[in-house]
C-alpha cells in the first residue's frame, strides 16, 4: 500500500507555505491591477503577465535573500523562506507556461518544431529546465544523493536561468522598451519592470561574490 502521509506537507512547514502563498497572492493582485491599468481590460494575456510577474518576484526574493543577508543582519531569520519562495516562483512560472501555450500555440505548441531554435524558445526553455531541476532537488533526499557541495552548486544555476530570462526579455521586447523610453506615454511594460528587478538581484549577487573574494584574499595575505 502507498503511504500517503509521505506526500503531505510536514506540519512544521505549513506556516512557511502559508506566508509564502499570501505573499505571492499579494504580488499577483498588484500585477493584475497594474496590467489592467496598462491595458484597460482583463484578458488571458493580462492574467498571463501577472503570473509571469509574480514568478519573477518570487524567484527574485529567493535569490536576493542570501545576498542581502550577507551585507545586513535584519533578514537573517528570513533565510528559511528561500526554498518556499523559489518553489512558489517555479509553480507560478509553470502556470505562466500553460497560458503561453494557449496564447501562442503557433510558437510554443504545434509550431514548436519550427521555432525550437529561436532565442525566445531556446532561452525560455533552458531557463525553465534549470528551474525545474532546482525544484526537483529542493529536498533532503537530493542533498543526500548529490552531497551538500554539489547540491549548492546546482541551486546556483538559478542565477544562470535568471540571466537567460533577462536576455530573452530584451530580445522579445527591446523595440517596445526603446519606444517607451523615448515617449514614456504609458506605464512601463511589465516585462521591463521584471527585467530591472532581475538585474538588481544579479548585481547584489555580484557584489557579494566580489566582497567574498576580497575577504578571502585579505585572509590569505594575513596568514602568509
Amino acid at each position: 500500500f502507498i503511504s500517503f502521509h509521505r506526500f503531505m506537507i510536514p506540519s512544521h512547514e505549513l506556516k512557511f507555505w502559508r506566508h509564502t502563498f499570501l505573499y505571492a497572492s499579494f504580488i499577483f493582485i498588484l500585477y493584475f491591477i497594474y496590467g489592467y491599468a496598462l491595458q484597460g481590460r482583463i484578458s488571458v494575456r493580462s492574467i498571463s503577465e501577472a503570473l509571469s510577474g509574480t514568478a519573477d518576484i518570487m524567484l527574485a526574493s529567493s535569490f536576493v535573500l542570501s545576498s542581502i543577508s550577507y551585507f545586513f543582519d535584519f533578514l537573517d531569520k528570513q533565510l528559511v523562506y528561500r526554498k518556499y519562495l523559489g518553489l512558489m516562483g517555479f509553480w507560478f512560472a509553470f502556470l505562466y507556461l500553460i497560458t503561453i501555450l494557449y496564447l501562442e500555440p503557433q510558437t510554443y505548441f504545434y509550431g514548436l518544431g519550427k521555432n525550437i531554435g529561436t532565442p525566445e524558445v531556446l532561452l525560455g526553455g533552458a531557463a525553465m529546465a534549470i528551474l525545474t531541476w532546482m525544484a526537483v532537488i529542493s529536498n533532503t533526499w537530493a542533498i543526500k544523493k548529490l552531497g551538500p557541495k554539489n547540491w549548492r552548486r546546482s541551486l546556483r544555476l538559478g542565477y544562470l536561468a535568471y540571466a537567460l530570462l533577462i536576455i530573452r526579455a530584451y530580445i522579445i521586447e527591446k523595440n517596445l522598451w526603446l519606444h517607451w523610453l523615448k515617449t514614456a506615454d504609458t506605464l512601463p511594460p511589465i516585462r521591463l519592470i521584471n527585467t530591472c528587478v532581475a538585474v538588481v538581484v544579479l548585481l547584489f549577487r555580484l557584489l557579494m561574490l566580489i566582497s567574498q573574494h576580497r575577504k578571502k584574499k585579505a585572509t590569505t595575505l594575513a596568514v602568509a
